[in-house]
């Protein structure tokens, strides 16, 4: 019922959205990118990394997980959720077009399961064993400060994170051996055209933060810029003009 009457709602007569993130999380940039796409504001409301594992609950939220996104009692959690509440609300421009939506959802999929998921091992497996290995300590890039904005922060959240996640020396060193075959697969959606396509859509915009956390690694920075998916980390950075 309450979608119905947010679907028919203007934009002017709708409350500005609230988007619960953390700072420098390429999960939570993808729903940013989202927001934009559809021309949207919204209020952000920042949380220290790991405190949304114990506040998402007590806020309305069913997981413990952000992006989340409120709107006019609205509770929405997860950027691929978040992507078809947009389009229900805001149709145009679309982010789930439908004559590419297998792909799109296919790629969308992949996103959330697989790359996002190895991007943050990686980084943090990097910074856990020392600031030093990333760009800037962690400091600035394409997300911003990530996890916090001061060093003596980010080097505990990583710590933390890396025993949560469990992220041990093989588990990096399995998921260094995977890469290449990951973004095998993000350079060819880029060829085929299910990315960088003439319209952006919500595949694009949660992929790409992935590839500019990836970025981050001193390791691996050079490699990133070397895809050919780093035409499209450029193309949504510059549509997006913003970092963090």
């Amino acid at each position: 019922m309450v979608k119905h009457q947010l679907v028919g709602r203007s934009a002017a007569s709708r409350s500005e959205p609230r988007l619960y993130v953390i700072q420098g999380s390429h999960a939570c940039r993808a729903a940013m990118l989202m927001l934009e796409h559809k021309g949207i504001s919204w209020r952000p409301f920042q949380l220290l990394a790991g405190m949304q594992t114990v506040a998402m609950r007590p806020l309305g939220f069913p997981g413990r997980t952000v992006p989340a996104l409120k709107l006019d009692g609205v509770r929405v959690q997860g950027n691929r959720n978040i992507a078809r509440f947009l389009d229900r609300i805001e149709p145009e421009p679309p982010l789930l077009p439908r004559h590419r939506l297998t792909a799109i959802e296919d790629a969308e999929q992949f996103a959330d399961e697989v790359l996002q998921t190895l991007a943050r091992r990686l980084v943090l497996a990097a910074g856990a064993r020392g600031l030093a290995n990333l760009v800037n300590h962690g400091d600035s890039g394409r997300l911003g400060a990530i996890l916090a904005p001061r060093r003596v922060r980010r080097r505990s959240v990583m710590r933390m994170a890396r025993r949560f996640f469990g992220i041990s020396d093989e588990t990096e060193h399995l998921d260094l051996a995977a890469l290449p075959g990951v973004l095998d697969r993000v350079d060819s959606l880029v060829e085929s055209g299910v990315l960088d396509g003439p319209q952006l859509n919500a595949a694009d915009f949660q992929i790409v933060p992935s590839i500019w956390l990836l970025a981050y690694r001193v390791d691996l920075s050079e490699i990133m810029e070397a895809r050919p998916a780093w035409r499209l980390a450029d193309r949504v950075l510059a549509r997006s003009g913003r970092a963090g």
